[in-house]
């Protein structure tokens, strides 16, 4: 017997309200370590991490990374074995363009790596067309990074400090603003934290065992 479902983030839920299923749904928001992903000092640097694919906007990234300044340090992290062994043609294609205009291209990464790139980086952007959730989002605004998400997706619509661009040409004077300070952005880093501490993680799964399991 299923007692109830589960959503991670408010996008998720909408989306498994669709859905012909008479069950309650409870939100719980995933935990970011903030020991791991604490704010430190930001170095000129921008940082893309995810799958190389089509439906991950690889495209949209490469021509992003063409027109931003040299003086501005391009990384992009694939971590391709957290999503299998299927490669496509044109993700070879897509991982030829990423080598050329990035300054660090890593095809895989330990999460420990991935975090210290995280946690220096100025900025971040989720180029995404398709995600219901973006684990990469969480630990950058976690680590005080300025975020950015491409085309407005419904996925970032509850985080109200998330920067938002619809094309490259609107994006790109945005981004590169950014970088005129190194500190933190400790709006976007609180409105995390409250939302996605340890803590508040506890709190969550507490009401939602209260409610299925004692009141329910």
């Amino acid at each position: 017997m299923i007692d109830g479902l589960i959503a991670c983030n408010q996008y998720q839920k909408q989306l498994l309200e669709t859905l012909p299923f008479d069950l309650p749904i409870y939100t719980l928001y995933t935990p970011i370590d903030a020991e791991v992903y604490h704010p430190e000092e930001k170095k000129r640097q921008i940082i893309v991490a995810s799958k190389v694919g089509f439906q991950k906007n690889t495209q949209a990234v490469i021509e992003l990374f063409k027109q931003l300044p040299n003086d501005i340090h391009k990384v992009y992290i694939g971590n391709a074995e957290m999503w299998g062994k299927v490669v496509y043609e044109h993700d070879k294609e897509f991982e030829k363009g990423l080598a050329r205009v990035s300054d660090t291209y890593i095809k895989s990464e330990s999460p420990l790596e991935t975090a210290k790139w995280i946690r220096q980086s100025q900025v971040g952007v989720n180029m995404s067309i398709y995600d219901v959730g973006s684990l990469f989002f969480l630990e950058l605004a976690m680590a005080g990074g300025d975020f950015f998400a491409w085309h407005y997706h419904p996925m970032f619509d509850e985080y109200k400090h998330v920067k938002r661009f619809g094309t490259i040409e609107d994006g790109l004077p945005k981004i590169i603003e950014c970088f005129e300070k190194q500190e933190p952005n400790t709006q976007l880093a609180d409105e995390i934290a409250g939302k996605h501490s340890f803590a508040s993680f506890k709190t969550q799964l507490g009401n939602i065992i209260q409610e299925v399991f004692i009141c329910g």
